[in-house]
């Protein structure tokens, strides 16, 4: 991103991508022997025993890389962003699986039309 953006600039279908991350096995351990010591994040060997078939990184390591790449890309300058929903890994991420992201704005709604 070269320039900061303000509610303005976001118009509904616009879509914004991250950059992409390679897992590894040493990423997947590493975090899930601190946060998630469950075999099948933690232990390549147990994980294959798994309904998972293999090593698979955490749910919440998955959505902390979601933050990550989202941060680096589109929270340059602060201020005020979109507000960061639940979020869905549907299936386990593996060794040497690629992860990206996107967003698009849907629609827009001023700061005080909010229903907190």
């Amino acid at each position: 991103m070269t320039r900061a953006l303000y509610f303005e600039d976001f118009k509904p279908g616009d879509r914004f991508e991250s950059a992409a991350l390679t897992l590894t096995e040493a990423l997947i351990v590493e975090y899930a022997r601190f946060y998630d010591p469950q075999p099948f994040h933690t232990d390549p060997e147990a994980a294959k025993a798994t309904v998972f078939g293999g090593l698979i990184a955490s749910g919440m390591q998955t959505i902390a890389i979601g933050f990550k790449l989202f941060f680096n890309e589109f929270i340059e300058h602060p201020g005020p962003g979109p507000r960061a929903g639940a979020g869905r890994t549907g299936v386990g991420l593996g060794v040497a699986e690629v992860v990206g992201g996107g967003t698009q704005v849907d629609g827009e709604r001023r700061w005080r039309d909010r229903h907190l």
